[in-house]
């Protein structure tokens, strides 16, 4: 099971690591970041338990540790420990400096009572199981109705809203074929996503980054993929169009459907850290309860580097009619999307994401 393997690490044997502190560490460690590049850090001295960015690991890399891509996995993983701790019988006072400016600190867990072992159940929760899902999916139809009885309530600053029509999937769809053509012509944003591939099983074996197996890729596309690794390979076949074939393929399992949830919230670090946390608990919920999932980040990337001034020049046109049919489809009551999450009934198991070795992101004091 997944728990028993998560609890192999080398730190316990020197005894500095109650359970009870490793428990929620390896909660925390199991959510979900951008393209999995995990970019937090855990400290324990003995008495507190933090979460940081880690400057030092992922500082230099495409998103810092004040963009929305990173305060949702922030989110995601606090929501994880959180529930860790409530699921044990512990004593453990949580404070999020995240709320607060000027701090390198997410959250810190005071623990006063660490136990001396964990129920087998807790280690084999269903966060341990939340995965992504990049195969086809099923077009059998989910009833809203059996969906929004699994969904939580939202926060008081979340939105979360339901597609599920044809002419919803398909507006969508496009949505995410701009926003994707745009990914796929610029430098940066390729060469990271080149770096985060994994083709080899001693590459994939590192715990970080996209193993390819988990794309749903056609005869000869493993190859397609590392050859366009290269942005002077990519940048010339652009001129050829190649990135609206790769868009395309890209939004497509969007407009297969069956069902899109869009979530929402005010563009504020606050409220995109709460966004992460809502998300961490409803893909838990629908992994539980049977459903795949699969994120879709592209379109709020390249809205929030559109009004950040991060977009070459010759991108701006379509980053600006990209911004106004987000706003009229998805961007309500002052909220920015921050994520949209395909949700359906898998037609094959997908291969779960591995997480770096515990000693990368954690420190001892």
């Amino acid at each position: 099971m997944v728990g028993l393997c998560l609890r192999e690490i080398t730190i316990l044997e020197t005894g500095e690591l109650p359970i009870l502190v490793e428990y929620i560490i390896r909660a925390g460690h199991a959510a979900p970041s951008a393209d999995n590049t995990q970019p937090w850090q855990f400290s324990w001295d003995g008495a507190a338990l933090s979460v940081s960015f880690d400057e030092a690991r992922c500082g230099g890399g495409l998103f810092k540790a004040s963009s929305p891509a990173v305060l949702l996995a922030m989110g995601a993983v606090i929501e994880n420990m959180v529930l860790a701790s409530s699921l044990v019988n512990s004593t453990v006072n949580w404070s999020f400096p995240v709320y607060k400016e000027n701090t390198s600190e997410l959250a810190v867990a005071k623990i006063s009572n660490p136990l001396s072992g964990i129920n087998e159940d807790a280690w084999q929760h269903g966060l341990f199981a939340r995965h992504t899902n990049r195969l086809a999916y099923r077009k059998k139809r989910i009833p809203i109705e059996q969906l929004s009885g699994l969904l939580p309530e939202p926060e008081q600053d979340i939105g979360m809203q339901i597609f599920d029509s044809k002419d919803e999937l398909h507006e969508l769809a496009q949505l995410v074929k701009m926003a994707s053509s745009m990914r796929f012509r610029i430098s940066e944003v390729h060469e990271w996503f080149a770096g985060t591939l994994r083709f080899t099983p001693s590459q994939v074996a590192q715990g970080d980054g996209l193993d390819v197996n988990t794309f749903p890729l056609p005869p000869g596309g493993r190859a397609l993929l590392r050859y366009t690794s290269s942005w002077r390979r990519m940048s010339m076949l652009n001129r050829l169009n190649v990135y609206k074939v790769f868009a395309a393929i890209e939004a497509q399992p969007i407009e297969a459907g069956p069902l899109l949830l869009a979530i929402t919230s005010p563009d504020t670090a606050k409220s995109q850290f709460n966004a992460g946390r809502l998300m961490e608990r409803v893909w838990c919920d629908l992994n539980a309860s049977g459903f795949a999932v699969q994120p879709y980040y592209v379109i709020a990337d390249q809205i929030t580097r559109y009004l950040g001034g991060a977009l070459p020049p010759e991108l701006d046109e379509i980053a600006c009619k990209l911004l106004a049919r987000t706003k009229r489809v998805l961007d309500k009551d002052g909220h920015k999307l921050q994520m949209l999450l395909r949700i359906g009934y898998a037609q094959q198991p997908a291969i779960k994401s591995r997480r770096l070795d515990i000693s990368k992101v954690l420190t001892v004091s």
